[in-house]
């Protein structure tokens, strides 16, 4: 018996230090930035996850980059938290986005509905479809239990305002915006598809009359989801997510206005010159040959 109670008050402190335990973005403390770099903050759902490896990869030695320690799923949480996540810090660019989470049948309590006539659509011909079609089936919760839906989740009047609400603490906090679209879920029937195409709509609306950068990666990835998406049809393969990291760095380098460029290649070096007084590589890739300082 005491070693039993023992045991419990041993689980207990530890539960208290995990508790009390500071969640630091990105998984890592502030101070083992490069101090001499900017700092961009990524915000997203699991998509924006996938990629962020790969982007610090990317922009390794260019900027230092960190993102919230969880899924910020939809834009009304987003803009619940935007503050404290702007808090962390001095940022220089703030890439975001919010869009599948907001695509998502809800039950009469405020559950998600899964399965609701998912076809597996591919045909980007087949996406458009009536938007104010009317919300009628019934799927899973997440125990797998049926599920009759009630409503999707975010409605346009609440996407544009919340992202209005995001759009205005990350311009506050001294930081650049730029605002990336959501990527297609093939595997959703035509009412969700529909739904997520008007929320890109209003979204890239909104940031033209804001003058605020744009990272189109639905448009950037949509010829190209039956070789980067994995078998769910919503999320990306370890090549879906290099790709889309790569897009991501490029505009985060845009904002950054930095001359920095991102290969899709390496080339390799092969000699060590002097020109003048200055030294200088050779580089080649294939039959190109070039020099850098």
């Amino acid at each position: 018996m005491d070693i039993m109670v023992t045991c419990k008050k041993k689980l207990w402190i530890l539960l208290l230090l995990l508790v009390n335990l500071p969640l630091t973005l990105g998984g890592s403390a502030s101070d083992s930035d490069n101090p001499g770099l900017p700092r961009v903050l990524l915000i997203g759902d699991s998509i924006s996850m996938g990629y962020t490896d790969d982007v610090r990869e990317v922009l390794k030695g260019i900027a230092n980059v960190h993102r919230p320690p969880l899924n910020c799923m939809y834009s009304a949480y987003v803009a619940e938290n935007i503050e404290k996540w702007l808090a962390k810090g001095k940022w220089d660019v703030v890439h975001f986005n919010a869009g599948i989470w907001d695509c998502h049948f809800l039950d009469k309590n405020g559950e998600i509905v899964f399965g609701v006539g998912e076809d597996s659509v591919s045909d980007p011909s087949k996406y458009k479809q009536q938007v104010n079609k009317i919300l009628t089936g019934v799927g899973k919760d997440a125990a797998g239990h049926p599920s009759k839906v009630d409503r999707i989740r975010t409605s346009f009047e609440e996407y544009e305002k919340n992202l209005a609400i995001i759009l205005d603490a990350i311009i506050a906090a001294g930081a650049k915006p730029v605002f990336a679209t959501t990527t297609m879920v093939p595997r959703w029937n035509s009412t969700q598809r529909a739904h997520l195409l008007r929320l890109n709509e209003i979204a890239i609306d909104l940031m033209t009359r804001r003058q605020v950068q744009v990272n189109d990666l639905y448009t950037y990835s949509l010829p190209n989801l039956e070789e980067w998406q994995a078998e769910d049809r919503a999320h990306f393969t370890p090549l879906g997510y290099k790709h889309l990291a790569k897009q991501v760095s490029e505009e985060i380098l845009k904002a950054l206005n930095s001359e920095a460029k991102i290969l899709d290649w390496k080339p390799v070096q092969t000699s060590q010159e002097t020109i003048g007084s200055r030294e200088v590589a050779r580089y080649e890739h294939g039959t190109t040959s070039f020099f850098m300082l």
